[in-house]
Order: structure tokens, then C-alpha cells, then sequence
């Protein structure tokens, strides 16, 4: 994903970026299979447009940058923070079957619930952390135009 922007101030190592206005989002919101998230931001708040990115280009400030993300590390950390804390929260409900936890008057057994509760929770820390780990790789770039 690459979108263009001007240097707006450099402090140190890092430069604030203003993204043009008619670059916001993947551009996908009105297309079939767009999420369609640009709009829903629209609705309830002033979307940000200014950024701070590592200044490896040594870029001042007026200048015109192209401001860009590797698509497949953001497609991989997406499917890391949305698809595995579902996954981990059905092994644990899958695994609460078989712990047994009849409470008297209870028709259903909660170990499922809350061994899924649990795989939530365990799968979103865990989710979170990988994020962490690898947000070097997906750090935004800078390129002068």
C-alpha cells in the first residue's frame, strides 16, 4: 500500500507526514469486496491524517513523500490479530467438553463457555504479542518523489 504525503516536521530519527486527502484507505470502500471501514471512520470521527514514520531518507520538512507498507506483512498481521484468537477461542471450547463441570441446577455445562472465554483471551494476548514482535517488518517507509 502506498500513499503520498508531505513532511510536515522532523523530530530526530522520525518525521510527521500529512497524507493527501484524496488518499485515504486502500481505495477499495464503493468496490465490490471493499470492508468499507474508510466510511464507517468517516461517520464518527475526523479521520487522522498525519502519521510519524522513521525518517530513513532524511527528509525535511515541505517535502513530498511516498509513505508505503509491504501488503503481504500487513495481510499477515491482520489474519494474526482477527482469525487467531477465533481459532484458539474454539480449541478451548472444543477442549471444555471434555472437563467436567456439572454445577447442580445447570442444564448446560459452562466449561465450554468458559474454557472458550479463556482461549479468547489466551488467543487475543498472544495475537497482540506476535504484533509486537514483528511491527519492524511492517513499519511504514518513506521514498522521496
Amino acid at each position: 500500500m502506498e500513499k503520498t504525503g508531505r513532511v510536515t516536521r522532523t523530530d530526530g530519527a522520525s518525521a510527521v507526514v500529512e497524507i493527501d486527502a484524496d488518499a485515504g484507505g486502500c481505495g477499495r470502500c464503493d468496490l465490490p469486496g471493499g470492508c468499507r471501514s474508510g466510511l464507517l471512520t468517516q461517520m464518527f470521527r475526523k479521520p487522522c491524517r498525519e502519521f510519524s514514520v522513521a525518517n530513513d531518507i532524511d527528509a525535511r520538512e515541505g517535502d513530498r513523500v511516498l509513505v508505503s507498507v509491504d501488503q503481504g506483512t500487513l495481510s499477515v498481521l491482520s489474519v494474526t490479530v482477527y482469525i487467531f484468537p477465533v481459532i484458539t477461542m474454539l480449541i478451548g471450547a472444543f477442549l471444555g467438553r471434555y472437563v467436567p463441570s456439572d454445577l447442580p441446577g445447570s442444564e448446560e455445562p459452562l466449561a465450554p463457555i468458559v474454557c472458550g472465554l479463556i482461549g479468547l483471551v489466551f488467543g487475543v494476548a498472544v495475537a497482540f504479542r506476535l504484533v509486537d514482535l514483528s511491527w519492524s517488518s511492517a513499519r511504514p517507509r518513506l521514498t522521496r518523489l
